[in-house]
């Protein structure tokens, strides 16, 4: 699934993996000690899918003008969405930060 921003703004994803197949990944993760290869490949694909939406807000932000302190990025890892998982009753597709972005800004 590859989620990227339109210039009105909202949101679309392109989808290389259905919901029921991330969901069906999520599970594996959910019940599995060690995660093999194919689940961490498939995580790593579903997982990609957010960095052009990611780097598009980026660039958003920055175009802004706003007074900035400091921003920061990053993609969810595979033992962090694993333990959240784990820990919550929520399926993969359901986890809303993947992809994070924190803005500081002056004032």
């Amino acid at each position: 699934m590859r989620v990227s921003m339109a210039p009105d703004g909202a949101y679309s994803k392109d989808v290389a993996m259905s919901r029921s197949a991330v969901d069906r990944l999520g599970e594996r993760l959910r019940k599995s000690a060690a995660i093999g290869p194919e689940d961490a490949a498939a995580y790593s694909e579903y997982r990609a899918g957010f960095s052009d939406a990611l780097g598009e807000i980026q660039e958003a932000i920055a175009g802004m003008g706003l007074p900035l302190l400091g921003q920061t990025a990053r993609l969810k890892t595979l033992e962090s969405t694993q333990a959240k998982l784990q820990r919550e009753s929520i399926r993969l597709s359901q986890i809303q930060d993947i992809a994070g972005c924190r803005v500081t800004v002056r004032g």
